[in-house]
């Protein structure tokens, strides 16, 4: 299976969960199909040039990198380092007593 077939499955698969906060950059980047207008297209340009905020909770975060680093799965740590900044934000616990 090429490339464009294995992405396109997975846009299929996952496009419901989120359409309705990305719509509109889901609906330009799926019509993507060449080199060419991956280059060129405004979305992917922007994805590629800047990193992507993700929060979760510092036990997460450190989970996640200690898995990746363990794991070896040294191809996605770099990924990751260079598309995604991770935050990792701590949660005060309150007693509801």
């Amino acid at each position: 299976m090429s490339n464009y077939h294995v992405a396109r499955d997975f846009v299929e698969r996952h496009i419901h969960e989120h359409k309705d906060l990305h719509g509109d950059e889901i609906n330009r980047v799926i019509s993507v199909t060449t080199r060419q207008q991956l280059e060129e297209n405004e979305v992917t340009k922007k994805w590629r040039n800047n990193k992507f905020n993700v929060k979760m909770c510092r036990y997460s975060y450190n989970l996640l990198i200690s898995f990746l680093q363990q794991s070896k799965f040294m191809g996605i740590l770099s990924l990751v380092n260079q598309y995604l900044h991770l935050k990792g934000i701590f949660f005060l616990l309150t007693s509801y007593l």
